[in-house]
Parts: C-alpha cells; structure tokens; sequence
C-alpha cells in the first residue's frame, strides 16, 4: 500500500519537463504547480531503466461524468482520499474508467513521452494529479538514498524548489513479487493526471512494464502479464 493518496488540484506555474538520473538511469518528468501561494511538484516516472519500460494510454477526451463532476466541485490543493471504490478513488483495474487492455501497449521512450505531455500542457492549464502525497516534515528521519524523487530534488536544489509534491502518478498494483517495490501493492490507489483543455479533460495514464493487469483486491497478481 502507499501512504497518503489522494488527488492535487492546481495550475501548472512551470514544466520543468524531463530530468535524467546518472546514478540511477531513471527519468521523471516534472511540473511545478501552484495554488493560493503554495506550489507543489508533481513527479512523474517515465522510464526507470536504460531502455523504455512505461506504457502510457491518453484518453483524449475523457468524458466519465461522475469524475467531470467531481472535478469541477473539489476544493484546491491535495485532497485525502481513504481506500475504497464508494468514492472517487482511482483503481484501473477493479473500478476501470477504460479497457484496461489499452494499457498493454508498446513502452514509448522518455522523450516520446515527454513529447505527449508537453502537447497536452499547452498554456499551463488546471490538473487533477493521483498520487501520493510527500512533504519535508514528514521524513525528517528517513535516511536520504529512501526519501522520495521529489525531495531529494529539493534538497539538492534548496530554495528552487517546493518541499512538498505528488509522485507516484502510475498503477501502484500489479507489482510482481520479486520487484523491489512490489510491497507498495494495493487496490484502489493508482495514480493518474487529468488535464483540464478548457472544453474538455484530457486523461492520461501509465504502467511500467512488468506490472501485470490482472490482481486481486490486494493488488496482488493473478497471472502474469
């Protein structure tokens, strides 16, 4: 399970686009938005090996009404969200808002995604991040290699950047046994952006490689992908 989901409502203030990791080979694309005065990061996984590993489906025009509602009515900044499928939640799997097979796809490359995201961020517009939440003052003891993308980048870069933000914005089930984040297993808390293009939401997606799309309501795999 993760700690802390929930949705961050706010305005794209800077795409900071795509940061490449030497020592870990990883790669997230980044935004800095803001609301009322705070900014927050929004941290994104877009490859996290040498060779592509994440699939990306884009509902270019998403139209779940329930959700626009829920949008158009939620309050700004983050948003808790408890575990379960009675409220809005995200689970791809067990509370599907598309064939979830459409996920199965080809891995596009970091740039190739990056150049999806950045034709949808036009304008710097309104998101709806799903995600987990991360801030400073709740890792004040966690040693630095285990702190979150997010603040590791804030600390590398202090003043520059905001010590809170939402990473995490992909399927957290699905986890196979022998990944090393696969305790991060659970149902109805995967991530996901939504992108408000004025006239109409633009949702998007994404699965790294090895989660598979059948789990159980833990999170659990049932067969491999």
């Amino acid at each position: 399970m993760i700690d802390n989901y929930g949705v961050l409502r706010a305005n794209v203030e800077i795409d900071k686009e795509n940061h490449y990791s030497e020592r870990s080979h990883e790669t997230r694309y980044n935004l800095i938005t803001k609301l009322n005065g705070e900014e927050y990061q929004v941290n994104i996984d877009v490859q996290s090996r040498t060779t592509p590993n994440v699939r990306v489906y884009v509902d270019t025009d998403f139209d779940h009404k329930e959700y626009i509602s829920y949008f158009k009515e939620i309050e700004k900044g983050f948003t808790d969200l408890n575990s379960g499928h009675d409220n809005f939640n995200i689970d791809l799997i067990h509370k599907p808002l598309f064939d979830i097979n459409k996920l199965d796809a080809d891995c596009l490359s970091a740039d190739e995604i990056e150049e999806v995201l950045d034709s949808y961020l036009l304008g710097l517009p309104e998101v709806f991040v799903f995600g987990r939440r991360y801030r400073s003052e709740e890792y004040i003891h966690t040693p630095p290699e285990m702190l979150p993308y997010g603040l590791r980048r804030y600390k590398h870069y202090p003043g520059a950047l905001p010590n809170r933000g939402v990473d995490m914005v992909h399927l957290n089930q699905g986890i196979p046994n022998s990944d090393h984040y696969h305790h991060y297993n659970g149902a109805y808390q995967d991530g996901a952006m939504f992108i408000n293009r004025s006239d109409h939401y633009v949702a998007v997606f994404f699965a790294f490689q090895q989660q598979c799309l059948k789990t159980d309501l833990n999170g659990e795999c049932l067969t491999k992908n």
